[in-house]
């Protein structure tokens, strides 16, 4: 039996679009042979990011060919596992489990049909159905185990970094809009003045002759 391998891995990186990011996936995932088991999007508020995520399930001989493709497409590699299990011993294990189970298997049916005993016939009966279940049980963990070593699965994960929008209680926010105040107050000012220009000269004229009243009754007193 030759060697039975299986690889995952996973890998996490940020980049500058998301959706262009996720179509380049898509289209080397193809042309690989591969599939998407399960992808995500997540948007998180308290770092202004983006996060997508995707679980690809590539057929093993083109694993290293669809991490090297999906790590081009990083701006920034934040981290990158990839583990390697052998099951040889494992997957021979199983099936050699398999193969006595259906000689076992056999065996009770040489036995059953040389018997004409009810009792002999139902026990061999209830002992085959034992048997086959087993039998489906060993074979089902085959099958996993050539899927698993058959197709590869890589875990990717690719976010950006959105722009941060002040929401009203940033520093920046408060300083912009007390400009913004401080200019608008002296413009109402300005020409609040200028609508007041009639009280104002009034004010002045009362002013200038209230000063001269009081100059002329001086000289009076003088004299």
């Amino acid at each position: 039996t030759s060697k039975k391998i299986i690889k995952e891995g996973e890998i996490s990186f940020e980049v500058g679009n998301l959706k262009t990011t996720r179509s380049k996936i898509l289209h080397t995932l193809k042309d690989l042979g591969g599939y998407v088991a399960e992808e995500s999007e997540t948007n998180d508020g308290d770092d202004h990011s983006q996060d997508y995520e995707m679980k690809i399930r590539i057929p093993s001989k083109n694993f290293d060919l669809l991490l090297d493709s999906v790590s081009s497409n990083a701006e920034k590699i934040d981290s990158k596992n990839i583990k390697v299990e052998d099951v040889t011993t494992q997957y021979i294990d199983i099936k050699t489990q398999l193969a006595n189970q259906k000689i076992l298997e056999n065996t009770y049916l040489g036995l059953l049909k040389k018997t004409n005993k009810m009792n002999e016939v139902l026990q061999i009966e209830s002992k085959l159905t034992d048997i086959r279940t087993a039998i489906d049980s060993t074979q089902g963990a085959l099958n996993y185990l050539s899927k698993q070593v058959a197709y590869s699965s890589l875990a990717i994960t690719f976010y950006t970094k959105t722009v941060q929008i002040d929401n009203g209680y940033g520093i920046g926010y408060k300083f912009k809009s007390a400009i913004s105040g401080g200019w608008s107050l002296l413009q109402d000012l300005f020409f609040g003045l200028i609508t007041l220009w009639p009280i104002i000269l009034l004010i002045i004229v009362l002013y200038v002759l209230a000063k001269r009243w009081r100059k002329r009754r001086k000289l009076k007193i003088k004299q």
